[in-house]
């Protein structure tokens, strides 16, 4: 048995299961964490994007009502950005 095994295997704290448990559960929420960072800032620059494109399109309209449309998209957007990205994150 080499030392890396004595280390991982040869303790008895690797023995016991309900430590490797504990441990796996510190693993995964460690995980789950920085899942939710991740797409947490993922949807902050979805949002950005999404705003920025409907402003360059409600920009180059020719039409007035497509224009306010697009604006409307926008503050639609802006108001409820909290509320989509909060069940978001939570569905995950």
């Amino acid at each position: 048995m080499t030392d890396l095994d004595k280390q991982t295997h040869g303790s008895k704290a690797n023995a016991d299961p309900s430590v490797r448990r504990r441990g796996g559960s510190i693993a995964l929420k460690m995980i789950a964490d920085r899942s939710l960072q991740f797409f947490s800032s993922q949807a902050d620059e979805l949002f950005d994007h999404v705003g920025d494109v409907f402003f360059d399109l409600a920009e180059t309209s020719e039409d007035n009502e497509v224009q306010s449309m697009y604006f409307d998209a926008i503050k639609t957007v802006r108001n409820d950005r909290a509320v989509v990205s909060g069940r978001w994150l939570n569905a995950i």
